[in-house]
């Protein structure tokens, strides 16, 4: 019997998290271990039966998804599938810009997506719950269907941030290459990761002075491979990407992942100010048809299969 606990690769403090382990500890099966960058997570390191560190060998993240009794993540797109993947209903305590936790609210947003479609609970920091382990399903995932709606790309470069996006991105590119309608010459991302084998990375964008260094480094991997279009899901590294395929007048794929269901974050508005080809999961609600018209929206995720 043990907790896993994941916030992801942001380095914002979690607050939340603190106040709900402070509130609830004692429920938690030990030990307690905690992939977490945010600094104010590190007050609970005292206690000798939680161990706090910033990453995971992909190797140790699928231990601890198989093998933890309880699960409890920031909700990111990402850890909802890989727990979905494991078999698990997970707890989910989604991060809120009011505590500067994140840069708006669409945590929020996918913790309701998550409550509406019975694929996990959702935790509240001041409440004091009696967690149980989590409840075994069978082995699903979200099925999204981006690349249903592409045309033939030729030859493509795949951009996107390492963090949840990364998983849609990874799927994405499957699907177009076992539909035929593309092949991926290149996965180019921000930030290195050991589960990552022959990506191309850029300079991180996380704050303002990345973007020129990533737009130079994009620009020589776009002239290097020449690609016929590039698809995105998400993040500063996919508007980069999106900025210097369209200055050569190639076509951008940009997807909206689930996590952003309704408002879909600043990049994806970003790529749509600049002509790219849009995708937004489900509802687009933001969208001015008469702006964007250039602007289809597809259902690109299910319920579990």
């Amino acid at each position: 019997m043990s907790t896993f606990i994941s916030t992801g690769n942001l380095p914002n403090n979690f607050p939340s998290l603190c106040k709900f382990l402070s509130n609830n500890l004692d429920s938690l099966d030990k030990p307690i271990l905690i992939q977490s960058l945010a600094k104010d997570v590190s007050f609970f390191a005292k206690d000798n039966q939680i161990s706090i560190l910033p990453s995971l060998s992909k190797a140790d993240y699928s231990f601890q998804l198989e093998n933890a009794s309880i699960l409890i993540g920031h909700c990111g797109g990402g850890f909802l599938q890989d727990c979905l993947m494991a078999g698990k209903l997970a707890y989910f305590l989604p991060r809120r810009a009011s505590f500067g936790e994140h840069i708006d609210d669409h945590q929020i947003e996918l913790s309701q997506f998550i409550k509406e479609k019975n694929l996990g609970i959702i935790l509240f920091p001041n409440e004091f719950v009696d967690v149980k382990p989590c409840e075994i399903i069978p082995r699903s995932k979200l099925k999204i269907e981006f690349y249903d709606e592409l045309p033939y790309l030729g030859n493509f470069l795949a951009v996107s941030s390492v963090g949840g996006h990364l998983k849609w991105i990874q799927q994405s590119i499957k699907g177009i290459e076992n539909s035929q309608k593309g092949n991926c010459i290149k996965l180019v991302v921000d930030e290195k990761r050991p589960f990552l084998e022959d990506e191309i990375i850029l300079h991180s964008c996380k704050n303002l002075y990345g973007f020129p260094i990533a737009f130079l480094q994009m620009l020589f991997v776009f002239i290097k491979y020449k690609p016929n279009a590039i698809i995105t899901h998400g993040a500063g590294i996919g508007f980069v990407g999106a900025t210097v395929t369209r200055l050569f007048r190639k076509n951008v794929y940009a997807c909206s992942d689930l996590c952003r269901i309704a408002h879909p974050g600043r990049w994806f508005r970003a790529c749509l100010a600049i002509g790219s080809k849009c995708y937004a999961p489900e509802i687009a609600t933001f969208l001015d048809s008469k702006r964007y018209n250039m602007i289809k929206c597809v259902k690109v995720l299910h319920n579990k299969i």
